[in-house]
Protein backbone atom coordinates (compact mmCIF):
# COMPACT_ATOMS: atom_id res chain seq x y z
CA UNK A 1 0.00 0.00 0.00
CA UNK A 2 1.66 3.37 -1.48
CA UNK A 3 -0.18 5.40 1.27
CA UNK A 4 0.48 3.17 4.41
CA UNK A 5 2.75 5.94 5.61
CA UNK A 6 0.95 8.90 3.89
CA UNK A 7 0.94 10.89 7.50
CA UNK A 8 4.87 10.23 7.77
CA UNK A 9 5.46 11.69 4.39
CA UNK A 10 3.05 14.98 4.74
CA UNK A 11 5.43 15.50 8.30
CA UNK A 12 8.68 15.01 6.46
CA UNK A 13 7.53 17.11 3.57
CA UNK A 14 6.25 19.82 5.74
CA UNK A 15 9.97 19.70 7.61
CA UNK A 16 11.67 19.60 4.57
CA UNK A 17 9.50 22.80 3.74
CA UNK A 18 10.42 24.24 6.50
CA UNK A 19 14.17 23.41 7.37
CA UNK A 20 16.71 23.71 4.29
CA UNK A 21 18.57 20.65 4.07
CA UNK A 22 22.39 20.49 3.75
CA UNK A 23 24.50 17.66 3.44
CA UNK A 24 25.60 17.62 6.97
CA UNK A 25 24.59 15.02 9.83
CA UNK A 26 26.02 14.61 12.99
CA UNK A 27 25.90 11.58 15.36
CA UNK A 28 25.99 12.52 19.64
CA UNK A 29 26.82 10.26 21.60
CA UNK A 30 25.65 11.43 25.29
CA UNK A 31 28.05 11.33 28.69
CA UNK A 32 27.87 7.88 30.01
CA UNK A 33 29.27 9.26 33.63
CA UNK A 34 26.58 11.06 36.29
CA UNK A 35 27.91 14.33 35.59
CA UNK A 36 26.03 15.67 38.69
CA UNK A 37 28.29 13.76 40.65
CA UNK A 38 32.11 14.00 38.21
CA UNK A 39 34.97 13.71 40.46
CA UNK A 40 37.90 15.33 38.55
CA UNK A 41 40.10 13.25 40.43
CA UNK A 42 38.53 10.13 39.76
CA UNK A 43 38.62 10.98 35.82
CA UNK A 44 42.30 12.43 35.86
CA UNK A 45 42.90 8.33 37.15
CA UNK A 46 40.61 6.93 33.93
CA UNK A 47 38.21 5.89 36.65
CA UNK A 48 35.56 6.79 34.21
CA UNK A 49 34.21 4.57 31.73
CA UNK A 50 34.60 5.86 28.12
CA UNK A 51 33.33 2.75 25.60
CA UNK A 52 33.53 4.01 21.91
CA UNK A 53 30.05 4.85 19.93
CA UNK A 54 30.16 1.40 18.22
CA UNK A 55 26.47 2.10 17.47
CA UNK A 56 26.76 4.71 15.77
CA UNK A 57 29.30 3.64 14.17
CA UNK A 58 27.55 0.88 12.55
CA UNK A 59 24.21 3.48 12.04
CA UNK A 60 27.08 5.18 10.16
CA UNK A 61 28.32 2.49 8.08
CA UNK A 62 24.57 1.91 7.10
CA UNK A 63 24.30 5.02 5.47
CA UNK A 64 26.93 5.26 3.59
CA UNK A 65 25.03 5.32 0.19
CA UNK A 66 23.80 8.43 0.80
CA UNK A 67 27.33 10.42 0.64
CA UNK A 68 26.48 12.81 3.28
CA UNK A 69 28.88 14.50 5.50
CA UNK A 70 28.84 12.47 8.50
CA UNK A 71 30.47 13.39 11.98
CA UNK A 72 30.47 11.76 15.05
CA UNK A 73 30.69 14.01 18.59
CA UNK A 74 31.20 11.50 21.19
CA UNK A 75 30.16 14.06 24.41
CA UNK A 76 31.33 11.45 26.59
CA UNK A 77 35.16 10.90 24.72
CA UNK A 78 35.35 15.69 24.47
CA UNK A 79 34.60 15.91 27.89
CA UNK A 80 37.15 13.65 29.54
CA UNK A 81 39.76 14.56 27.63
CA UNK A 82 39.13 18.39 28.10
CA UNK A 83 39.24 17.51 32.27
CA UNK A 84 42.23 15.72 31.24
CA UNK A 85 43.59 18.58 29.39
CA UNK A 86 41.92 21.36 31.95
CA UNK A 87 41.31 19.81 35.72
CA UNK A 88 39.62 23.34 36.24
CA UNK A 89 37.58 22.68 33.61
CA UNK A 90 33.91 22.68 34.95
CA UNK A 91 31.87 19.32 33.41
CA UNK A 92 28.75 21.73 33.90
CA UNK A 93 29.78 24.07 31.30
CA UNK A 94 29.70 20.79 28.85
CA UNK A 95 27.01 22.34 26.33
CA UNK A 96 29.73 24.72 25.50
CA UNK A 97 31.17 21.82 23.20
CA UNK A 98 28.05 20.63 21.40
CA UNK A 99 27.25 24.46 20.76
CA UNK A 100 30.73 24.60 19.31
CA UNK A 101 30.44 21.87 17.54
CA UNK A 102 27.05 23.13 15.97
CA UNK A 103 28.26 26.30 14.96
CA UNK A 104 31.42 24.81 13.01
CA UNK A 105 29.47 21.79 11.54
CA UNK A 106 25.73 23.50 10.91
CA UNK A 107 24.42 20.12 10.36
CA UNK A 108 20.93 19.94 9.50
CA UNK A 109 20.31 16.45 10.91
CA UNK A 110 21.18 15.93 14.12
CA UNK A 111 21.31 11.85 16.09
CA UNK A 112 21.06 11.69 19.40
CA UNK A 113 22.10 8.50 21.40
CA UNK A 114 21.47 7.29 24.54
CA UNK A 115 22.41 3.69 26.25
CA UNK A 116 21.88 4.26 30.16
CA UNK A 117 19.78 5.98 32.28
CA UNK A 118 22.82 8.39 33.50
CA UNK A 119 22.57 10.23 30.61
CA UNK A 120 19.20 11.20 30.16
CA UNK A 121 19.42 15.16 31.13
CA UNK A 122 21.91 14.99 29.34
CA UNK A 123 20.15 13.60 25.82
CA UNK A 124 17.63 16.06 27.30
CA UNK A 125 19.65 19.11 27.23
CA UNK A 126 21.43 18.20 23.76
CA UNK A 127 18.02 17.81 21.91
CA UNK A 128 16.86 21.22 23.85
CA UNK A 129 20.07 23.00 22.09
CA UNK A 130 19.29 21.34 18.37
CA UNK A 131 15.76 22.31 18.92
CA UNK A 132 16.70 26.31 19.30
CA UNK A 133 18.79 26.49 16.41
CA UNK A 134 15.29 25.86 14.65
CA UNK A 135 18.02 24.72 11.88
CA UNK A 136 18.02 20.90 12.20
CA UNK A 137 16.02 18.08 11.82
CA UNK A 138 16.32 15.89 15.45
CA UNK A 139 16.70 11.98 15.45
CA UNK A 140 16.52 10.49 18.44
CA UNK A 141 17.68 6.69 19.22
CA UNK A 142 18.97 4.21 21.30
CA UNK A 143 17.79 2.09 24.25
CA UNK A 144 16.54 5.59 26.29
CA UNK A 145 14.77 7.10 23.41
CA UNK A 146 13.21 3.50 22.69
CA UNK A 147 11.23 3.42 25.91
CA UNK A 148 11.29 7.29 26.35
CA UNK A 149 9.58 8.05 22.94
CA UNK A 150 6.36 9.14 23.88
CA UNK A 151 7.77 11.83 25.97
CA UNK A 152 10.60 12.71 23.96
CA UNK A 153 7.91 13.39 21.31
CA UNK A 154 5.45 15.07 23.27
CA UNK A 155 7.42 17.88 25.11
CA UNK A 156 7.95 18.78 20.86
CA UNK A 157 11.96 17.50 21.99
CA UNK A 158 12.44 15.37 19.21
CA UNK A 159 10.96 15.41 15.25
CA UNK A 160 11.56 11.60 14.99
CA UNK A 161 12.58 8.41 17.56
CA UNK A 162 13.67 5.26 16.00
CA UNK A 163 12.48 2.39 18.25
CA UNK A 164 15.11 -0.49 18.74
CA UNK A 165 17.91 -1.21 16.17
CA UNK A 166 18.29 1.86 14.04
CA UNK A 167 20.06 0.72 10.56
CA UNK A 168 17.02 -0.13 8.44
CA UNK A 169 14.77 2.49 10.22
CA UNK A 170 17.64 5.73 9.74
CA UNK A 171 17.51 4.49 5.85
CA UNK A 172 13.86 4.60 5.40
CA UNK A 173 13.78 8.44 7.29
CA UNK A 174 17.04 9.90 5.52
CA UNK A 175 16.04 8.29 2.11
CA UNK A 176 12.16 10.29 2.99
CA UNK A 177 13.93 13.95 3.76
CA UNK A 178 16.11 13.90 0.78
CA UNK A 179 13.83 12.28 -2.10
CA UNK A 180 15.49 8.89 -2.32
CA UNK A 181 13.66 5.83 -2.25
CA UNK A 182 14.28 3.21 0.25
CA UNK A 183 13.01 -0.34 1.86
CA UNK A 184 9.53 0.89 4.45
CA UNK A 185 10.68 0.39 7.85
CA UNK A 186 8.48 0.36 10.87
CA UNK A 187 9.31 1.55 13.91
CA UNK A 188 10.05 4.96 13.41
CA UNK A 189 7.55 7.13 15.67
CA UNK A 190 6.43 11.32 15.23
CA UNK A 191 3.66 13.13 16.89
CA UNK A 192 2.13 15.11 13.92
CA UNK A 193 -0.55 17.57 14.24
CA UNK A 194 -0.69 16.16 17.93
CA UNK A 195 -1.19 12.73 16.93
CA UNK A 196 1.23 9.82 17.92
CA UNK A 197 1.86 7.85 14.51
CA UNK A 198 4.30 5.00 14.12
CA UNK A 199 5.56 3.77 10.40
CA UNK A 200 4.53 0.66 9.22
CA UNK A 201 6.00 -1.82 6.73
CA UNK A 202 9.21 -4.37 6.95
CA UNK A 203 9.90 -6.61 10.00
CA UNK A 204 8.15 -5.42 13.43
CA UNK A 205 11.28 -4.96 15.18
CA UNK A 206 13.58 -4.99 12.23
CA UNK A 207 16.03 -7.57 12.04
CA UNK A 208 19.74 -6.55 11.33
CA UNK A 209 21.77 -8.43 8.90
CA UNK A 210 25.30 -7.55 10.20
CA UNK A 211 27.32 -8.07 7.11
CA UNK A 212 30.53 -6.06 6.42
CA UNK A 213 32.85 -4.16 8.85
CA UNK A 214 32.94 -1.17 10.31
CA UNK A 215 36.71 -0.18 9.38
CA UNK A 216 35.83 2.87 7.26
CA UNK A 217 33.98 4.35 10.47
CA UNK A 218 36.89 4.74 12.50
CA UNK A 219 38.18 7.70 10.47
CA UNK A 220 35.09 9.71 12.12
CA UNK A 221 37.02 9.10 16.11
CA UNK A 222 40.01 8.74 17.33
CA UNK A 223 40.37 5.10 18.76
CA UNK A 224 43.67 5.61 20.19
CA UNK A 225 43.11 8.34 22.30
CA UNK A 226 39.88 6.71 24.28
CA UNK A 227 42.42 4.98 26.70
CA UNK A 228 44.29 8.26 27.51
CA UNK A 229 41.14 9.47 29.29
CA UNK A 230 39.18 6.61 30.56
CA UNK A 231 38.65 3.05 30.70
CA UNK A 232 36.31 0.30 29.82
CA UNK A 233 36.10 -1.81 32.77
CA UNK A 234 38.36 -2.34 36.12
CA UNK A 235 40.54 -4.61 34.13
CA UNK A 236 41.65 -2.33 31.38
CA UNK A 237 42.73 0.12 34.45
CA UNK A 238 44.79 -2.16 35.58
CA UNK A 239 48.38 -1.51 35.29
CA UNK A 240 49.57 -4.23 32.80
CA UNK A 241 46.86 -2.43 30.62
CA UNK A 242 47.15 1.05 31.50
CA UNK A 243 49.03 2.08 28.24
CA UNK A 244 47.17 -0.19 25.72
CA UNK A 245 45.10 1.47 23.27
CA UNK A 246 41.89 -0.35 23.15
CA UNK A 247 38.45 -0.79 21.47
CA UNK A 248 35.38 -2.70 21.18
CA UNK A 249 34.21 -5.21 19.04
CA UNK A 250 30.48 -6.79 18.40
CA UNK A 251 30.60 -10.80 17.14
CA UNK A 252 26.87 -10.49 17.26
CA UNK A 253 23.63 -9.36 18.73
CA UNK A 254 21.19 -10.43 20.64
CA UNK A 255 21.24 -12.84 23.52
CA UNK A 256 19.13 -16.60 24.31
CA UNK A 257 17.85 -15.46 27.22
CA UNK A 258 14.54 -13.84 28.22
CA UNK A 259 16.12 -12.27 31.54
CA UNK A 260 12.88 -9.96 33.09
CA UNK A 261 15.44 -7.53 34.23
CA UNK A 262 17.05 -6.76 31.07
CA UNK A 263 16.26 -4.83 27.79
CA UNK A 264 18.19 -6.50 25.30
CA UNK A 265 15.70 -9.20 23.92
CA UNK A 266 12.92 -6.89 23.73
CA UNK A 267 15.78 -4.07 21.74
CA UNK A 268 16.98 -6.33 19.69
CA UNK A 269 14.77 -8.80 19.42
CA UNK A 270 14.55 -13.24 19.89
CA UNK A 271 17.68 -14.73 19.28
CA UNK A 272 21.69 -14.31 18.80
CA UNK A 273 22.94 -13.08 15.33
CA UNK A 274 26.88 -13.88 15.01
CA UNK A 275 28.38 -11.46 12.17
CA UNK A 276 30.66 -13.67 9.39
CA UNK A 277 34.33 -14.20 11.11
CA UNK A 278 36.08 -12.79 8.02
CA UNK A 279 34.65 -9.40 8.56
CA UNK A 280 35.09 -9.89 12.30
CA UNK A 281 38.96 -10.80 12.12
CA UNK A 282 39.28 -7.95 9.55
CA UNK A 283 38.17 -5.56 11.56
CA UNK A 284 40.57 -6.61 14.64
CA UNK A 285 43.43 -6.56 11.67
CA UNK A 286 42.43 -2.90 11.30
CA UNK A 287 42.55 -2.06 14.41
CA UNK A 288 45.19 -4.00 15.86
CA UNK A 289 47.87 -3.14 12.83
CA UNK A 290 46.12 0.40 11.93
CA UNK A 291 45.30 1.92 14.97
CA UNK A 292 47.97 -0.20 17.24
CA UNK A 293 45.04 -1.28 19.52
CA UNK A 294 46.27 -3.83 22.08
CA UNK A 295 42.80 -4.51 24.27
CA UNK A 296 39.54 -5.49 22.86
CA UNK A 297 36.36 -5.26 25.16
CA UNK A 298 33.31 -7.73 23.61
CA UNK A 299 30.40 -6.28 23.43
CA UNK A 300 28.14 -8.65 23.42
CA UNK A 301 25.44 -9.82 25.43
CA UNK A 302 25.78 -13.49 24.79
CA UNK A 303 29.26 -13.95 22.51
CA UNK A 304 29.47 -18.24 23.39
CA UNK A 305 26.17 -19.16 21.96
CA UNK A 306 27.43 -20.04 18.67
CA UNK A 307 30.22 -22.36 20.55
CA UNK A 308 32.04 -23.26 17.02
CA UNK A 309 32.02 -19.77 15.58
CA UNK A 310 33.34 -18.64 19.26
CA UNK A 311 35.75 -21.14 19.04
CA UNK A 312 36.62 -20.24 15.80
CA UNK A 313 37.13 -16.71 16.70
CA UNK A 314 39.66 -17.63 19.29
CA UNK A 315 41.52 -19.65 17.09
CA UNK A 316 42.17 -16.82 14.75
CA UNK A 317 43.47 -14.36 17.24
CA UNK A 318 46.12 -17.44 18.63
CA UNK A 319 47.42 -18.60 14.58
CA UNK A 320 47.74 -14.77 13.94
CA UNK A 321 49.61 -14.52 17.02
CA UNK A 322 48.41 -11.02 17.77
CA UNK A 323 49.98 -9.14 21.22
CA UNK A 324 46.05 -8.19 22.50
CA UNK A 325 44.38 -9.05 25.30
CA UNK A 326 40.48 -8.93 25.05
CA UNK A 327 37.55 -9.13 27.48
CA UNK A 328 34.26 -9.95 27.60
CA UNK A 329 32.90 -8.50 31.25
CA UNK A 330 29.23 -8.34 29.99
CA UNK A 331 27.60 -11.62 29.00
CA UNK A 332 29.88 -14.63 29.15
CA UNK A 333 27.36 -17.26 29.96
CA UNK A 334 29.47 -19.92 32.01
CA UNK A 335 26.90 -22.92 31.84
CA UNK A 336 27.37 -22.62 27.62
CA UNK A 337 31.48 -22.95 27.77
CA UNK A 338 32.87 -26.17 27.72
CA UNK A 339 36.39 -27.63 28.16
CA UNK A 340 37.89 -26.66 24.39
CA UNK A 341 36.50 -23.13 24.96
CA UNK A 342 37.80 -23.03 27.88
CA UNK A 343 40.78 -23.96 26.75
CA UNK A 344 40.83 -21.47 23.60
CA UNK A 345 39.94 -18.89 25.89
Amino acid sequence: DLNVNSSFDKYCNLLTSEIQLNERVLFVQTPQVILDAFNTDIALQKGYYIFPPTGIQYLCGSIEDFNLDVQILDLNFEILKKVHNDPTFDVNNWDIIFEEKLKSFNPSIICISCLFDVGISAMLKVIDISRRSENSIVIGGGVIATYERTRLLSEGSCHFVVEGEGESKLNYLLGVLYGKKNQVSSGIHFNFNGKYEETSGALAPDVINLAGNIIDTYKLINIPEYSKYGSLNPFSRSLENEEKPFAAIQLGRGCRAACTFCAVRDFMGKGVRFRNLDDIISEIEYLVESEKVQHLELLDDDPTFYKEEFKAFCREIINRKWNITWSASNGMIATSIDKEMLGLI
